[in-house]
């Protein structure tokens, strides 16, 4: 289960009540404070969860990206590499701490 404090709007999440994955709203954030039947799982973050967020296959670069040097490799985790810097942080296995970390990084939606 999510905390609803890691949630964002636009978050991608799985709404554990139905099993229905969506992009979490304002009013489902709302939600998950106040009933826990609202609640949310992550979505393990994979090679396809990678190229649905428009990163290519092999090379790992953020194709929309033309003035950040983003990479996301595999060794036996995911890692970033933002800007000659590499994001050596806790381990990123879900598609919900991938967006907030890109956000966070660059400003902008993944």
């Amino acid at each position: 289960m999510i905390d609803p404090k890691e949630l964002r709007i636009g978050n991608h999440a799985i709404l554990i009540s139905n099993g229905e994955q969506k992009q979490v709203s304002g009013h489902d954030i709302y939600l998950a404070q106040i009933f826990p039947e609202h609640d949310f799982d992550p979505i393990p973050l994979t090679p396809e969860w990678l190229e649905r967020l428009g990163f290519d296959k092999d090379t790992g670069e953020k194709e929309s990206q033309p003035f950040y040097d983003v990479f996301v490799w595999v060794y036996g985790s995911w890692r970033i590499k933002f800007d000659n810097t590499v994001y050596i942080g806790p381990e990123i296995k879900y598609v919900h701490q991938l967006q907030n970390l890109w956000k966070a990084l660059t400003g902008e939606e993944l």
